[in-house]
């Protein structure tokens, strides 16, 4: 049975200040194996919307939509949470509301996870291109004890920039920068969908977003529990993805108990 205590910070950021069934269903299943949550709204979430997160969170704070999830984090930790109180947890979970599912139970994912040696873990990662290195990415991450209560966790988070607008800066600045300042000081990583051998280190312009990209084969060959919400404005065609989204929406129809009309 999982009895470590874990601490949640969830942010999202809806440009009209919807809760929509999308993030009820993460939510719900968040409860399975998070001892507690906090709530980072950037921006405006209408009263509605307000009253459902309530139903998940006694800890909602409103911030404006600035810097992203990556300045987010950086006022829960400083502000809202305080570095004691995130230290005394047995692991730290980071997510966001960029993506549909998880597909599978989540209590499962982390019970599979749980057996494998590491320091800190996400639901995928992608290759090295010619603009960045391997990395998670950053829109689920896990962090454990053994790197959650050491200084350099506390030191990586001192040393970002704050309340960037690009949203390249932050990729680079945080979602990039996470696995490689922590990979360089030793700390051992993993990802849940491991599409290592679909990565080419000798071609790395093929090495593009494999949950953008590569959805249903990264869903149907690697197992990964979710869908980027970002497949949408792509049509997929230009990197030779053909019919990727619309495989991956079929085959959630088919395998999972995901209500596809959320999508």
């Amino acid at each position: 049975m999982d009895k470590k205590v874990r601490l949640g910070i969830f942010v999202m950021y809806d440009k009209h200040g919807v809760v929509d069934e999308s993030i009820i269903y993460l939510l719900k299943e968040m409860q399975s194996v998070l001892t507690h949550l906090v709530i980072v709204c950037n921006g405006f979430v209408e009263q509605l919307g307000i009253k459902i997160l309530e139903q998940y969170s006694n800890e909602i704070y409103f911030r404006e939509n600035i810097g992203y999830d990556a300045s987010a984090y950086m006022d829960a930790f400083d502000l809202y949470i305080g570095w004691k109180r995130v230290k005394k947890y047995d692991e730290l979970v980071m997510f966001n509301a960029t993506f549909f599912g998880p597909f599978c139970p989540m209590q499962d994912i982390f019970k599979q996870m749980d057996e494998r040696n590491m320091d800190f873990w996400g639901l995928s990662r992608h290759g090295s291109t010619a603009h960045v290195s391997t990395h998670l990415q950053s829109y689920f991450l896990v962090v454990r004890k053994s790197l959650l209560a050491s200084n350099d966790f506390q030191e990586f988070w001192m040393t970002r920039k704050r309340n960037l607008t690009s949203i390249n800066d932050v990729i680079d600045d945080f979602e990039v920068a996470f696995t490689r300042f922590f990979e360089e000081k030793e700390y051992v990583w993993t990802a849940y969908a491991d599409t290592r051998d679909i990565e080419d280190n000798q071609c790395l312009e093929k090495n593009f977003d494999p949950c953008v990209f590569l959805g249903y084969t990264a869903m149907q060959r690697y197992g990964l529990p979710i869908l980027k919400k970002r497949l949408w404005p792509w049509t997929n065609t230009k990197r030779g993805c053909g019919n990727e989204l619309a495989d991956a929406i079929q085959y959630i129809d088919k395998n999972t108990d995901y209500d596809i009309d959320i999508i």
